[in-house]
Formats: C-alpha cells, structure tokens, sequence
C-alpha cells in the first residue's frame, strides 16, 4: 500500500514519544521492584507466624511474631501483577518506538517479540485460546499470566531479564539523546538522569555494565 501524505511518520514526535516512554520504565521499574519486595517479605512474615504457631508459640520467639503480625496488617496487597504489565507494556511501547527509527542506529533487543506475547498474555488473560498464548506455548508449553521469577539481583518474566530490559533502556535514551536537537526538546521532557533507590535492581543495572 502507498502511503498518503498524512501517513508520513514525524521522526521528531516518534523521539519523543521514545523518551517519554523510558521514563515510563524507569518509574514502573521502581514500582515493580518495591512491589516484589513487599511480596517477598509478607510471605517470610507469613511463614514466620504459621511456624510459630505450629510450633506452639516458643516464647523466644514471641516479640518477632509480633513484628510480623504487624507487618502483615499494616501492608497493602502487592500489586506485582498490576505493576509486571504497566512494566511490559512501557518496554513494548519502546520497542514500537524503536522500529520506527531505523536510521536512527538504535540498539536492537532480541527478546522484543517475546516482551509483547508476554504483554498481551497479561491483558488478555482471559483468552486461553488467544494468539499470543498461544505462540509461546510452542515453547514455553506451561505459560501463564501472572507469573515471573526473582533474586535479589533480577526479575524475570519468562527467559526476559528485568536487568538487561533497564540496560537496552538506557542505551536507547543515550542514542536518542545524541541524536534529538536541542531546540526540539520539550521541557517536559523526562530527566536524564533516572533516580533509583539505593541497592536496588534498576540502579545497578543502569550503572553496571553494557547491554548487549
């Protein structure tokens, strides 16, 4: 099909919307992590007290459980699922941004086509038969919505690293940034300079390290 005169893309709101999108990352980044995080340490807290009960109640161990108790009351439900598509879904968008860019000299990521079955597995999660979950059953045959790993160091969803999403991030913000004139940004712009919580994930991922 030929393209219209209305259909040429503006190269220059594609960057931008580029931009736009790595901040979008770097915020549901930090959100995803602290949501883990969160999961993590109720399950521990809940694990704690059951065994504490099973146990009869050691007296030793009375002022942790109530530690405990009270962590397990005063957190809200972790939204790790809600927090796992905003994420996918922000590095689908620049992804989208990306092949709109192809002189831009962008750094490719490989998993890019998994990222999005994995995206629409978890908005259309009510679709078993769905194209996406489908697609990934050939070689993921137990995939499901919902689901990713985690260390101290990583989040996986799937064979996806959260560590290696942040690092091709960061390279295409530097690229983007080199390539987009000054005078066309907007102060609106998202900062250069992401700020993660000391320790975390996403702030050795973007300081360590090359993506590859």
């Amino acid at each position: 099909m030929t393209k219209g005169p209305g259909d040429e893309v503006d190269l220059s709101a594609v960057r931008k919307a580029a931009l736009m999108w790595v901040s979008f990352i770097y915020t549901q980044a930090t959100r995803l992590e602290e949501a883990v995080d969160t999961y993590t340490e109720l399950v521990v807290n809940q694990q704690f007290v059951a065994t504490y009960e099973a146990r009869g109640r050691p007296a030793e161990w009375a002022k942790e459980a109530r530690k405990a108790r009270r962590s397990l009351k005063s957190h809200r439900p972790p939204s790790v699922g809600a927090d796992k598509y905003f994420f996918l879904l922000s590095v689908a968008q620049l992804g989208k941004c990306a092949r709109l860019l192809p002189d831009d000299g962008l750094p490719n990521f490989d998993d890019s086509e998994l990222v999005r079955h994995l995206r629409n597995i978890e908005e259309h999660w009510e679709q078993p038969t769905g194209r996406s979950l489908t697609a990934l059953r050939q070689s993921i045959p137990d995939i499901a919505p919902g689901r990713l790993t985690f260390t101290k160091k990583d989040i996986w969803f799937e064979t996806v690293s959260f560590v290696e999403v942040l690092r091709w991030t960061r390279a295409v913000e530097l690229k983007l940034r080199l390539s987009e004139s000054p005078e066309n940004n907007h102060p609106l712009d998202p900062s250069t300079n992401p700020s993660f919580p000391d320790g975390s994930r996403a702030l050795w991922a973007t300081l360590t390290g090359q993506f590859q």
